[in-house]
C-alpha cells in the first residue's frame, strides 16, 4: 500500500485539506499517482551522528502501526 509520511511545519497541523492537497498533487505525477494515504509524524527520526539521514527502519515500524498493517 504506498503511502507518504510528512513533517510538516508546526503552522499546518491543523490544516484540514493539507492530506486532500498532498494526494492530489502525488496524482498529477507518474512516480507518485499509486500513493493512497498520507502520515504525519511530528518529527522524522534521524540517525543522531547526521541528523539528516532519516532512521527508515523505525519509521516503517511506526507507519505500519498507524495504517494498521
Amino acid at each position: 500500500r504506498p503511502f507518504v509520511v510528512v513533517e510538516p511545519e508546526p503552522r499546518f497541523w491543523k490544516s484540514p485539506d493539507l492530506r486532500g492537497e498532498l494526494l492530489d498533487l502525488a496524482a498529477c505525477h507518474a512516480t507518485s499517482k499509486c500513493v493512497e494515504d498520507v502520515l504525519f509524524h511530528i518529527s522524522l527520526p534521524v540517525d543522531i551522528r547526521h541528523n539528516a539521514k532519516i532512521q527508515r527502519e523505525m519509521l516503517a515500524e511506526w507507519a505500519a502501526k498507524e495504517l494498521k498493517l
